[in-house]
């Protein structure tokens, strides 16, 4: 139940029974007859070969939570704060939140079930998909509102606290539009991006001027909201 439940939070949300059972292996003893160690237990989950080469197929990967996604934004763009400290709370708002916040999970069994599955084709191949199951008409249009708001306004919070993003890196590549999208490969796809994805992205840059300070700000604004709807970004595989 741990092994399977950390597997979907880490990595995919349909592992196989063998890598369960692999897992679980490593949680009744970690090499050196002890139960439980947890950070064995990781290590096994990440170093797994259906981790690490997975098979080809579409019941591969899991969905980035919202609030995963969020983190991902501040750690990718260096975000800092004067103070040291964040404020980051209430992200549940319908029009531009991510309709979900840290920590207040509406029960102990956390923001949504292991066991759900979509209804559709996933539910008819017998797939789950658990972060789906708070993914909703309203939580998209507001998660890309929030993710627009984010990056329009240059960081997130107030005063002391307010958490800022550094774009200057992305800025010093947006001359070239195709450096700044391999840039964004390795920051938020994991190398993982698809083909449309970066014609989309390259072309759209190309399409934008790109010769002052400012024009290139808005190139890496663009492409950042972009990424940040992108079925490769929020889908992690």
């Amino acid at each position: 139940f741990i092994g399977r439940q950390l597997i979907q939070r880490l990595v995919t949300s349909n592992p196989s029974r063998a890598y369960i059972a692999r897992v679980t292996a490593v949680f009744n003893n970690n090499g050196a007859g002890v139960r439980g160690d947890l950070k064995s237990v990781v290590q096994a989950i990440l170093l797994d070969p259906e981790a690490r080469a997975p098979a080809a197929g579409g019941s591969y990967g899991k969905q980035r939570e919202p609030v995963i996604r969020f983190a991902n934004y501040l750690r990718a763009l260096g975000a800092r704060s004067s103070s040291g400290i964040n404020a980051i709370h209430y992200l549940d708002s319908t029009d531009d939140g991510l309709g979900q916040s840290p920590l207040p999970a509406p029960s102990v069994f956390n923001f949504f079930s292991p066991n759900f599955r979509q209804p559709g084709a996933v539910a008819k191949a017998g797939l789950y998909a658990p972060e789906f199951q708070i993914t909703t008409e309203t939580s998209v249009v507001g998660s890309l509102n929030f993710f627009a708001n984010l990056i329009h306004n240059g960081g997130y919070g107030w005063d002391d606290n307010r958490m800022v993003l550094n774009t200057k890196p992305l800025e010093a590549l947006a001359g070239d539009p195709g450096a700044l999208v391999a840039r964004l490969d390795a920051l938020f796809f994991g190398y993982q991006m698809g083909s449309s994805t970066r014609e989309r992205l390259t072309r759209m840059l190309a399409a934008m001027p790109g010769g002052s300070d400012y024009q290139r700000k808005e190139r890496v604004q663009a492409a950042l909201i972009v990424t940040a709807m992108s079925p490769d970004y929020v889908i992690q595989k």
